[in-house]
């Protein structure tokens, strides 16, 4: 938080806690009146509300992000054509919040996104110890359906799935869940266009219930329909593990 907005709210909070305390000790006589009481009320209630803001809130940021350094987090992209702004932001935010990611490929070496971004991948698919993970995320871009629809994939995610372990997928990645099986019954979204519409067909077909959203979740299943809701699906796995913590130690 910019420093002189932090300034700025702490006077306010501490105004209103003064003006409070001002009202109950100046008019004490005055205060037996319903509306001066709502008055010191608000006040209090405010000017607590705002420096519990500006001082317990980075301080719960704080714990959160330690408590999440014990997540680990499988995150599973195409060694080519894999949708860049989905890894690196995605890999951003969730590192910023204390996730501890590993990135796993069809193939080691550089991995190249759509638009020529470039991470080094040390890890195949075959190294995947589900157990020893609790998210398995698999990140969109055409390369997606065409290096990891496959059977690895879906025995990886058939597996993570029995074991109760959080599968994320964005874009076109659902369709691979959706093959997997493990979408069966479960709320999902995925990417889609005016012109295409097969992603929601094969998710129908396969059992889920397409939700026309930016991001959904069931049970242990996150699903986000591509590059605009990155911010509302990391949101939304943060959120999972915030109020799913003691299960998903």
């Amino acid at each position: 938080m910019n420093n002189i907005l932090k300034i700025i709210l702490i006077l306010i909070g501490a105004m209103n806690i003064g003006f409070g305390l001002g009202v109950l000790f100046t008019y004490q006589d005055y205060i037996t009146r319903t509306d001066a009481l709502i008055v010191l009320m608000l006040s209090f209630i405010l000017g607590i509300f705002i420096l519990s803001w500006i001082f317990i809130r980075p301080l719960i940021k704080k714990i959160m992000k330690k408590r999440n350094q014990k997540k680990k987090i499988a995150m599973v992209i195409a060694a080519r054509e894999f949708r860049d702004e989905e890894c690196f932001e995605t890999k951003d935010i969730l590192e910023k919040e204390g996730f501890n990611i590993t990135l796993f490929s069809n193939e080691k070496g550089i991995a190249v996104g759509r638009f020529g971004g470039e991470i080094k991948v040390e890890k195949t698919l075959e190294e995947i110890k589900v157990s020893d993970f609790n998210c398995i995320l698999f990140v969109g871009g055409g390369g997606a359906i065409r290096y990891l629809d496959n059977n690895l994939s879906y025995n990886l995610l058939r597996k993570a799935n029995n074991e109760n372990i959080v599968i994320a997928a964005i874009c076109i990645a659902p369709v691979i869940l959706a093959n997997a099986g493990v979408l069966e019954g479960k709320k999902a979204t995925v990417w889609s266009s005016d012109l295409d519409k097969s992603a929601i067909k094969i998710l129908e077909q396969k059992g889920a219930t397409y939700i026309n959203k930016n991001s959904v979740i069931d049970k242990n299943i996150v699903t986000a329909n591509g590059p605009s809701a990155i911010k509302e699906f990391c949101e939304d796995i943060i959120r999972f593990f915030r109020e799913n913590d003691s299960k998903h130690e």
